[in-house]
């Protein structure tokens, strides 16, 4: 949300004077973000909108919506790309398994 807010803080007067595009616009919100998290987004967005053209950027409306989702601290299940950062974030050791209902050194 902060990301958001600032950019648009920062994008909206020149997006008002015509010095901004707002196809340059969507590319430079969407190229803010971690290359890592733009695999994600993309895929998610894809799945938004499958017959979104190749050659043009994500609508910034759309970027923002699966950011939200994705970044969501009330997800039923959290990418492991968010786990390890969350992880890292907090101090903890990214190698061990964090999830508490994992079968992992337990017989059945």
């Amino acid at each position: 949300m902060k990301y958001y807010h600032q950019f648009l803080k920062l994008t909206n007067p020149l997006r008002t004077t015509g010095s901004l595009s707002d196809e340059s616009c969507n590319a430079k919100f969407f190229k803010g973000f971690h290359c890592e998290d733009r695999e994600v987004l993309s895929s998610r967005i894809f799945s938004m909108c499958p017959n979104h053209p190749h050659d043009t950027p994500y609508k910034l409306k759309d970027v923002f919506k699966a950011a939200r989702d994705y970044f969501s601290n009330a997800q039923f299940y959290c990418p492991i790309q968010q786990r390890l950062y969350d992880d890292d974030e907090e101090g903890y050791d990214s190698d061990s398994d964090s999830d508490p209902d994992s079968d992992s050194g337990h017989d059945h």
